[in-house]
């Protein structure tokens, strides 16, 4: 195949922006772990793999998510959240194998992860991935998904984004560490929308102080803000379910290089909002010192996690 001078000009900035995000957010690889990006091979592979999930009985849900040899478990009165939970009412405990096996008694397993069809791409929305890459899309697809790391290579300024994404199974990482399923959407390069296993967490700053995690609040964990503002409610679902974010965005303004108006968002968190126009003064994480931006484009952030993506639309205001 034969590229024009142009067309060569453009991969290369493309790819050099990818390298760039890459590093800027995580230098520094971390030791490897056992890890499944396929829930039908970590079923046979891994006996606590069955055991996680989300539970219900008459008025109490529980979610379970293995923590190396014992299993990180929160137990909710009235229902699962977005599904009857008070946002209040909660308990979390780590239990051994023959411990949860008493408290399943009687729970009925549920499946709440997330389906395409129930998120068809409106007629006026521009098609990212569908299993197949939009023109504007540099990245790598295994199995008709899209791997962390990908670059959506437009000058974006008003939008919704529609994307569903998938964390890698590591149970031997702590619940509450850094390295199980890290990526994230940085919109325009500046802020980001974290993705990470948070499965089962609390997002209660004073109820998370109390659980030992190796991170230091909820708003470095999925669905956050990254380091601004974390989620009115913990939507995650287990690592190896489909989840889905649509995030609304609205980017600064500026006027004679001034700028005269903070850049907005709004996410809906696998049918639930978990931020409502949130302003956000200056970019997140690492981009925090650098000059904002009026459009540009949006990086799925490569955190040497192999969390996957699909069915990615796009809606500009």
């Amino acid at each position: 195949m034969n590229f024009s001078k142009k067309q060569c000009g453009q991969l290369l900035l493309s790819t050099a922006v990818s390298v760039i995000l890459s590093c800027s957010v995580w230098a520094a690889k971390p030791e490897p772990t056992p890890t499944w990006t396929d829930p039908i091979l970590a079923a046979k592979e891994h006996d606590s793999f069955k055991y996680m999930g989300e539970y219900t009985k008459a008025n109490q849900a529980l979610q379970v998510n293995p923590d190396g040899n014992q299993f990180y478990v929160a137990i909710y009165q009235g229902g699962l959240p977005g599904a009857g939970w008070d946002n209040k009412s909660a308990e979390y405990k780590r239990l051994s194998k023959q411990q949860l096996k008493q408290l399943l008694i009687g729970f009925d397993k549920v499946d709440r992860g997330v389906l395409s069809a129930s998120y068809p791409a409106p007629e006026d929305a521009q098609i990212i991935f569908d299993g197949k890459k939009s023109p504007i899309l540099n990245g790598k697809v295994v199995d008709e998904l899209l791997l962390a790391g990908a670059l959506i290579n437009d000058d974006f300024t008003d939008f919704h984004l529609h994307a569903e994404f998938r964390t890698p199974y590591k149970p031997a990482r702590p619940v509450g560490n850094a390295d199980r399923g890290n990526s994230g959407f940085y919109l325009l390069k500046r802020y980001e929308v974290q993705i990470m296993d948070c499965f089962a967490l609390p997002y209660s700053e004073s109820v998370w102080k109390k659980q030992n995690f190796t991170m230091a609040s909820p708003a470095s964990c999925n669905g956050a803000i990254y380091k601004v503002n974390a989620p009115l409610i913990n939507m995650s679902l287990p690592p190896l379910t489909w989840q889905s974010y649509d995030i609304h965005f609205t980017a600064a303004r500026f006027a004679d290089d001034k700028k005269i108006a903070n850049a907005r968002i709004s996410v809906i968190h696998n049918g639930l909002k978990i931020h409502d126009d949130v302003e956000i003064q200056k970019g997140t994480g690492s981009q925090s010192k650098k000059e904002e931006l009026s459009k540009g484009p949006i990086y799925m952030q490569n955190h040497h996690n192999p969390v996957q993506y699909r069915n990615i639309w796009l809606v500009k205001h």
